[in-house]
């Protein structure tokens, strides 16, 4: 039979009557063959979309690590790849430069993005301090990034999922997790979660890489996160001393003065108290400005610089909200010299 002629036999009446008559005669193998057909395209369709979610995942993730890397460089070292697997237990584990998720896929979407999301941070925000820190101070530390990571590419839909199907559950196991989390939610606010917490954080995992965990230096975390939030919140004129000295960490705030005090008795305060940094031996000091202070805080490390007593890290500029407005910050990471390299 040629083609031409099956064309034409395919035109005529008596071939779909024929057809008709073999439907209605075998109606299971029909089905069989409806089911077969179906099911391939279901099953291109299927992994279509699985592709299609996972790059999704990936781009969300991706431009919030380098977001995130602008305040805080390191913090977040790993790519992320996606495998859709047919089981229950979620597992995250690092090849290379990525974190491998495998995970069951879900038609729910925003299940499948906070879940990816939630394995990914908790395995790849500070890999080397991690187990460093306590577990409650670890565990909200992941849900700040992830609620930044979710707000800022505005997930709505996916935020309410991870407070309730990820937060609620760990607050319930924990009363100290939802303690640090508002600690850290309040640092965030004032710019010190990526800047300075998660500064201190990774060069303590740096420091440790090769330690046993300690519950000395655990303690000390939560110690930190206190310290900070007891800074970020100190009310005006109340004196606390910008200085933290521990076993791991040790750090010191430099808060440049109103400009009528720099006018009045210039930068000799600040100088001396980084000298004071320098005797204790503080590695890190953080300059910081707010409003009119910027100029000046910037003028403060220069000088330092020049004389030798810091090297500068980073120079942070951002906007902060205070009391509804508006407020230009900054925040000067340094490393304090020692005194034979002056």
């Amino acid at each position: 039979m040629t083609l031409q002629t099956l064309i034409t036999l395919i035109g005529t009446s008596a071939f779909w009557i024929a057809i008709g008559v073999w439907v209605f005669k075998n109606p299971d193998t029909l089905a069989r063959w409806i089911s077969l057909v179906s099911g391939l395209f279901a099953g291109i369709w299927h992994r279509a979309e699985q592709i299609h979610v996972a790059s999704n995942i990936h781009s969300h993730i991706d431009r919030f690590v380098k977001e995130l890397g602008k305040e805080a460089k390191d913090v977040l070292p790993y790519g992320i790849k996606i495998k859709w697997v047919v089981q229950t237990t979620r597992e995250a584990f690092v090849a290379g430069d990525k974190i491998i998720i495998r995970m069951n896929y879900h038609s729910d979407q925003q299940r499948n993005l906070v879940l990816a999301t939630t394995a990914y941070v908790s395995k790849g925000l500070l890999p080397h301090a991690r187990r460093h820190l306590h577990q409650d101070v670890a565990t909200a530390m992941d849900f700040i990034a992830i609620k930044k990571l979710l707000a800022r590419e505005k997930l709505g839909p996916a935020l309410d999922h991870f407070f309730e199907e990820v937060v609620n559950p760990a607050i319930k196991n924990s009363s100290l997790v939802i303690e640090y989390w508002q600690t850290m939610d309040g640092l965030d606010e004032r710019g010190y979660f990526t800047r300075i917490l998660l500064k201190e954080f990774l060069e303590l995992g740096r420091r440790f890489m090769t330690a046993v965990p300690r519950q000395d230096i655990a303690m000390e975390t939560v110690e930190f996160v206190r310290f900070l939030d007891r800074i970020a919140n100190k009310e005006h004129g109340e004196d606390i001393d910008p200085t933290f000295c521990g076993r791991s960490i040790r750090m010191s705030l430099v808060y440049v003065a109103r400009p009528e005090v720099i006018d009045a008795h210039g930068f000799s305060p600040h100088i001396r108290w980084i000298n004071k940094c320098q005797k204790i031996d503080i590695s890190t000091v953080y300059i910081c400005g707010l409003g009119h202070n910027v100029s000046n805080a910037e003028a403060l490390a220069m000088i330092c610089k020049k004389n030798g007593l810091i090297t500068i890290e980073t120079v942070h500029k951002y906007q902060l909200e205070r009391r509804g407005r508006i407020t230009p910050s900054i925040c000067i990471v340094s490393h304090v010299n020692p005194a034979d390299q002056q």
